[in-house]
């Protein structure tokens, strides 16, 4: 499933690749462009859900059984347990 994990992977993966010479600055740039729109269209979900009363954002939904690198916003990890945060 796409979400904010598997942005900030390709994200994290161009970075390197451009450190190390793998990925040209042009397609950096433009996966960071196309990552902008990709943010800027979850922003106006969770908005809408803000607007509506709450519900769920699939965007920032994770896999409970993938084992999470980066915390993102929002997920709280304690003891290895992650709670996810809604806008309810």
């Amino acid at each position: 499933m796409n979400n904010i994990n598997t942005l900030r992977e390709h994200l994290f993966e161009t970075l390197k690749g451009v450190k190390d010479g793998t990925i040209d600055l042009e397609k950096a740039k433009c996966m960071g462009e196309i990552s902008q729109v990709i943010v800027n269209t979850a922003k106006i979900e969770v908005d809408y859900l803000r607007a509506n009363g709450g519900g769920k954002a699939d965007f920032m939904n994770v896999d409970p059984n993938k084992q999470i690198t980066q915390t993102p916003m929002g997920i709280k990890t304690v003891n290895g347990a992650s709670t996810v945060h809604q806008i309810k």
